[in-house]
């Protein structure tokens, strides 16, 4: 049996394991080093790198304690697809539809510049936390114009716009990255309903997570929701030039 495994973990399930072990940490002098802990069977040391290290005689029993404890632990521990939309509450914008791919190595980068929900982030943080991921974190995304959403909206409805532009996406991101992985959805329609809206379509993509309020809970819809936002902030920046709104 082991006596020691380790644990790839993002910023703020450390910050989760920390608090939780606060009774038992010990002084350290290394920078790579965020904390440890001591308990009498078992010693917890995690890196800055995210690496969780549990040695000693109850580190089995310490291990399956940690994955219980932390919220999504093994969501957060595979490679997975988050998508998510902006746009659909506008009436002058495009509707833009975003999905990104993050690997657990990701999650450490996207904590550390402050990636979240972008409605609660200024355009300012929008531009430069995308500029920060954009190169670096592999996305897809569909821009649907007025025109387009106009021709569109006459034989179908918002949801059923939505459905089709996220299978669209999620199709080709998943080509692009030839990965295994999860795909999380913010759900805007019931998982029932969005497949019928999509019955008449092939391929679908069916193997996804629908959570509400993805945004929150998830770096790779929070990501995917900011890429979004810039993306329909620089379309409205051409709109705006164009009909000399400026």
């Amino acid at each position: 049996m082991n006596d020691f495994y380790t644990l790839k973990l993002n910023l703020s399930q450390m910050q989760i394991l920390r608090k939780y072990y606060k009774e038992t940490l010990i002084q350290f002098k290394l920078f790579n080093i965020f904390f440890i802990a001591k308990k009498k069977q078992c010693r917890i040391t995690c890196f800055r790198n995210g690496t969780c290290l549990i040695q000693g005689k109850d580190s089995t029993k310490e291990t399956l304690y940690i994955k219980k404890l932390l919220p999504n632990f093994d969501f957060h521990n595979q490679n997975n697809i988050g998508c998510d939309e902006v746009g659909t509450g506008d009436f002058f914008g495009p509707i833009v539809v975003c999905c990104v791919f993050l690997s657990p190595a990701d999650r450490i980068f996207l904590q550390q510049i402050g990636v979240k929900d972008s409605k609660k982030l200024s355009s300012k943080n929008i531009y430069r936390i995308a500029h920060l991921t954009m190169k670096k974190i592999p996305y897809c995304y569909r821009i649907l114009s007025p025109q387009e959403y106009n021709y569109l909206i006459k034989n179908n409805n918002l949801n059923k716009i939505k459905a089709l532009l996220h299978n669209e996406i999620i199709l080709k991101l998943l080509k692009q990255i030839k990965k295994p992985t999860i795909v999380v959805l913010d759900q805007f329609v019931y998982p029932y309903k969005y497949f019928e809206y999509l019955k008449n379509v092939y391929p679908v993509h069916k193997d996804i997570n629908f959570q509400i309020r993805a945004e929150q809970k998830y770096l790779s819809v929070s990501l995917a929701s900011i890429i979004a936002r810039y993306l329909f902030l620089e379309e409205m920046k051409k709109l705006s030039q164009k009909m000399n709104f400026v």
